[in-house]
């Protein structure tokens, strides 16, 4: 092991063990850097005992008339390994449920822990619009998968969309903090 990474690993424990000795418990999160040009407003942050899901959309916009939103996706105590199984769950949901939408995957970290995809065209009777694009960044976390993506009312996603918003997930802050809250479960 490298000094990060060992440094990396003492911090996990202290805060694990921490969490046991003060009751307090912690959780992974992944800081993403919305987009400047546009002011983003969270809107809603469903909290259940194994996720969390956690919705932004541009400030002016509503649930029902927005233009583009982006997702976090928590999934906690994932026993995932490589991003390869994440992308599968997806490849067999979007196949079963979508069957028109397209899948590629645009890039798998050397580690295999983190990963971006794309799905085009998705269309589903579940929507209330007729279509959607969406672009994926996996990152397997210590003990939990954090999937963020966003989503247009488009059938694809310009080069342009795809090259901005993956460096906005690649520049995403991997971090820890205590958990407050309760759960919605």
């Amino acid at each position: 092991l490298n000094f990060n990474k060992m440094k990396k690993l003492i911090f996990l424990c202290l805060m694990l063990f921490s969490g046991m000795f003060f009751g307090q418990e912690i959780e992974e999160i992944l800081e993403v850097p919305w987009p400047k040009e546009q002011k983003w407003k969270q809107l809603y942050d469903k909290k259940g005992l194994t996720s969390r899901l956690v919705a932004y959309i541009p400030d002016k916009e509503n649930e029902n008339n927005w233009t583009i939103k982006g997702r976090i996706l928590y999934l906690y105590y994932a026993a995932e390994n490589d991003v390869a199984d994440v992308i599968d769950t997806y490849k067999d949901t979007f196949e079963n449920n979508a069957s028109d939408a397209k899948m590629k995957v645009l890039e798998i970290s050397k580690d295999r822990k983190k990963a971006i995809f794309k799905v085009e065209n998705i269309q589903s009777e579940k929507l209330p619009h007729k279509q959607e694009s969406e672009l994926y960044y996996v990152f397997m976390g210590y003990d939990t998968v954090c999937i963020v993506f966003v989503s247009v009312k488009e059938k694809k996603l310009s080069k342009e969309f795809v090259k901005k918003w993956s460096e906005i997930f690649k520049n995403s802050k991997h971090s820890y903090r205590e958990i407050k809250e309760k759960t919605d479960e």
